[in-house]
């Protein structure tokens, strides 16, 4: 019984985790479409986003 718990562990881990290793393929710039801006910025600098 010990030995099933072990494995069920290790296939939850590799379900949920391994998998959600590369899940986004953006780099962080401004200009990445998985980063979301929420509230008040100034978007008017393509290089640089200020926030009110």
């Amino acid at each position: 019984m010990r030995d099933f718990k072990y494995y069920l562990l290790l296939i939850l881990y590799v379900v949920f985790f391994v998998n959600n290793i590369n899940a986004a393929d953006g780099d962080g710039s401004l200009s990445d479409s998985n980063v979301q801006y929420i509230g008040r910025w100034d978007k008017s600098d393509n290089n640089e986003f200020h926030s009110y």
